[in-house]
């Protein structure tokens, strides 16, 4: 009872201590302390504008005090952003007319809504290393900082704020060492976009790449309602003439011209034009994405699989992405210890999923091709594949880096926050990583878009595979033996390093070996190469098991076990041998199998099925074909959104769907104009140029 009593007035000393010692106010602190002579000459001529302005109770500068941060709550818990009001700030430079009703009686000043500065303004963010001992620390990031946004003399220089950083806020307002630790300024910076941003050799590709798809996809769309009116033109003209007069000759000569008409129309549907312009019809490619429609070969219960995986990464993104804009970290992170929002934090491995679906398509579509066509020359085809996969993923994926690199430049120059990551300084100097696909075998504080190491792992999966699969069409055995070799040793490895890092599942854990158990290959081959060969299994049995009913059932009873177990046992963060190597070892692949299991179940004559027919349902597939587009546009779009706000990013339990719905549908969106103008016109290109 007494050390409770002692922490909780500990914790009201410090929190009265935050707001005693020191200014609770930076900019009022910087008027009164500032020394004219270690200035420039103008910025000190505003400031005493300002602090003469302030004493005189002028609305305006009020108004301006009343924009600039302040000291905050919850610095304990994570809250390191005294932010005020950029906006609002810039609006006094130039305040927009607001019309009421002249009739009303209102209690504020006449002019108070449209008064105007007396000096020009910017609003300028200063950044505060700190060290503090009272605060919740996950030594990741930036979240060490505290971010002060004041609402500030537009003619002060960057030295002249490195002057009011060093000289004042440093030691009068953030002088507490009991509170904040060690402290020191690290920079200063005005929220505007740069002048030579449109100069910029990223921005300029982009703005010729959207210029050059925009037009394509215009004169595309436009071309083929052309072409459907010509069809239904001569569509009238056939039916006419087969309506007109029962003379011999007449239908003669008639039927000489239908005859002509037939073979123009046929001829015309062999034109290079027609399978050009089509590629980049904005009917056809929105009828492809929006298709209820799936071929005879396809496989419906994937489809399932891809949109609730993509919808659980969409979550565990928001969290690793918005981070560096979250108030309440130690809030946040609280939720990870709770068993019944464990899904949330456990989404990291779903992306096996992805993993398993990718090998297993792979496999049933060699498979097939086979039967129908057996190839004479295999190592010709596995190069044809791998040339195919290439130009349908890659200008998909280097379109995106130019809207990354161009969307972080814009962050870099206008947010109050400092990113997770500084995607324009990695892509411009590792860009051709990506191109090559090579960038996960970097450290993700390299990388190029770090979420693109995906993209790279399936890609150098999809060789190996492909491998495989054509030494399996000519000695069966020896590409057994190749799957167990790389399975095995991927698997002990994966685990050795695993007791190396002492991996557990706290989230810090996690991250922290990120690099060598997350986005290497080895980690995840064993997961690819089950879903080939279950794919390749699905295709030999001709989707046809003949098991007794009860062992599916039973089947399907084990598989969600796994799933559950699996993800809820996430909820033990101690670390020992068997979370540090049998997790990172064999973990993942139960997972794979357990999916392995729900596709095959889902694709035989099983497939009636309450789960299976969910998974199947035809109001997924769209949102199944967007979710390449939806992975990868997903970490932008939150970013995007959580800093470029004027507020921090506040988390808590009622909020939480609110913004993963938000984000879901804002992703989607993105996703369906993506790939509406870049990717379907791509992969249509590729379908009619490469056959």
């Amino acid at each position: 009872m007494q050390q409770s009593l002692k922490i909780e007035i500990f914790v009201i000393v410090t929190f009265i201590a935050i707001y005693v010692r020191g200014g609770n106010e930076p900019l009022i602190d910087i008027l009164n302390n500032f020394d004219r002579t270690n200035v420039s000459e103008l910025c000190s001529d505003h400031l005493e504008i300002l602090q003469n302005a302030i004493e005189n109770d002028e609305i305006w500068a009020y108004k301006v005090r009343d924009v600039s941060g302040k000291k905050s709550f919850g610095f304990a818990w994570g809250n390191n952003f005294w932010l005020g009001g950029e906006r609002a700030c810039l609006q006094l430079n130039n305040p927009p007319a607001i019309y009421l009703k002249p009739s009303e009686t209102r209690h504020m000043m006449k002019n108070a809504a449209s008064i105007k500065s007396g000096i020009p303004l910017a609003y300028r963010m200063f950044y505060i290393a700190h060290s503090s001992r009272i605060q919740f620390d996950i030594n990741l990031f930036n979240q060490s900082m505290i971010h002060i946004g004041l609402c500030f003399p537009k003619v002060c220089t960057d030295l002249d704020a490195d002057e009011f950083g060093n000289k004042i806020i440093v030691p009068v307002t953030v002088n507490d060492r009991d509170i904040y630790g060690r402290i020191s300024y690290e920079k200063s910076r005005t929220l505007n976009v740069r002048e030579n941003f449109l100069n910029d050799t990223f921005v300029k590709i982009m703005i010729y790449t959207i210029l050059t798809f925009g037009i394509l996809v215009t004169l595309g769309t436009f071309y083929t309602a052309l072409t459907r009116n010509m069809k239904e033109v001569n569509g009238f003209i056939l039916n006419n003439i087969s309506n007109l007069s029962n003379n011999e000759n007449i239908i003669t000569k008639n039927l000489d011209l239908t005859s002509k008409l037939k073979h123009t129309t046929i001829k015309t549907k062999k034109l290079v034009a027609d399978r050009f312009w089509f590629c980049f019809s904005l009917q056809k490619n929105y009828k492809f994405i929006m298709s209820p429609n799936l071929g005879k070969d396809s496989l419906p219960v994937i489809h399932g699989m891809r949109t609730i995986g993509i919808f659980w990464i969409i979550i565990g993104h928001i969290y690793y992405y918005a981070i560096a804009s979250i108030d309440n970290l130690q809030l946040a992170f609280s939720y990870a210890e709770s068993l019944t929002l464990q899904p949330i934090f456990a989404a990291a491995i779903s992306v096996d999923s992805f993993y398993t679906i990718s090998g297993l398509l792979l496999a049933y579509g060699f498979c097939e091709k086979q039967k129908k066509r057996p190839s004479r020359n295999l190592v010709v085809d596995v190069l044809k594949g791998v040339f195919y996969r290439y130009i349908r993923i890659a200008p998909c994926f280097m379109i995106l880096m130019l809207f990354a690199v161009s969307m972080s430049m814009c962050l870099n120059d206008t947010s109050q926050f400092l990113t997770v990551e500084n995607i324009e300084v990695n892509c411009k100097n590792h860009w051709w990583r990506n191109l090559f696909f090579i960038q996960n075998l970097y450290p993700l504080s390299e990388m190029c878009l770090s979420w693109s190491w995906y993209v790279s792992t399936d890609f150098q999966l999809f060789i190996i595979s492909s491998i495989i699969l054509a030494i399996s069409a000519r000695n069966f055995k020896l590409s057994v033996i190749l799957t167990l070799i790389i399975a095995v040793t991927c698997s002990i490895y994966s685990g050795h390093i695993g007791l190396q890092q002492s991996f557990g599942f706290s989230l810090d854990n996690q991250y922290r070996s990120i690099d060598e158990l997350y986005t290497k290959p080895y980690t995840r081959a064993a997961q690819y190469l089950a879903g080939t060969w279950t794919g390749f299994y699905l295709s030999k049995i001709n989707r046809q098991w003949g098991i007794r009913k009860i062992y599916i059932n039973l089947g399907w009873a084990l598989s969600i076990v796994t799933l559950l177990s699996l993800v809820f046992v996430q909820i033990y963060k101690e670390t020992n041998f068997v979370v540090s190597f049998m997790f990172p070892a064999v973990g993942r692949i139960f997972w794979s199998l357990a999916i392995c299991f729900m596709v095959v179940a889902g694709s035989t004559e099983y497939s009636d099925g309450f789960i299976a027919k969910i998974l199947s349902s035809k109001l997924l597939l769209p949102f199944s074909r967007m979710s390449f587009s939806a992975y990868l546009f997903n970490p932008l779009v939150v970013m995007f959104l959580a800093l470029s706000c004027e507020v921090p990013f506040h988390l808590d339990f009622y909020s939480m769907p609110i913004y993963i719905l938000g984000f879901y549908f804002i992703t989607y969106f993105a996703a369906f104009l993506f790939m509406l103008l870049f990717e379907n016109p791509i992969i249509m290109f590729v379908r009619a140029y490469t056959k």
